[in-house]
């Protein structure tokens, strides 16, 4: 789903590097990363996530409800954001 996303987005990231203000790698990367997060936050955000409460309900998976399944969403997603963050730094900071 998030490919589609990309394809769908590119025009605006090509307006954003022609504008002269933005970097295009770390614009490039923070856009990735934001459309990525998406599926981890909250499970109606990924296809898989759904399909996987739907058969932990299905054949009775106990202790694997809506809530556990955000909260450990949630855990990746903060980490997947704080990762982005520190690899961001180093491109901009570092090798630009």
């Amino acid at each position: 789903m998030s490919d589609r996303y990309l394809v769908n987005l590119r025009p605006i990231i090509n307006i954003l590097k022609n504008t002269g203000m933005f970097e295009f790698l770390p614009l490039l990367i923070a856009f990735v990363l934001g459309v990525n997060l998406g599926g981890n936050f909250l499970p109606q955000g990924s296809a898989a996530d759904m399909m996987t409460l739907e058969l932990s309900k299905k054949y009775c998976v106990e202790d694997l409800t809506y809530k556990k399944l955000t909260k450990i969403g949630g855990l990746f997603a903060l980490i997947h954001i704080i990762l982005g963050i520190i690899y961001l730094a180093l491109v901009v900071f570092i090798f630009l």
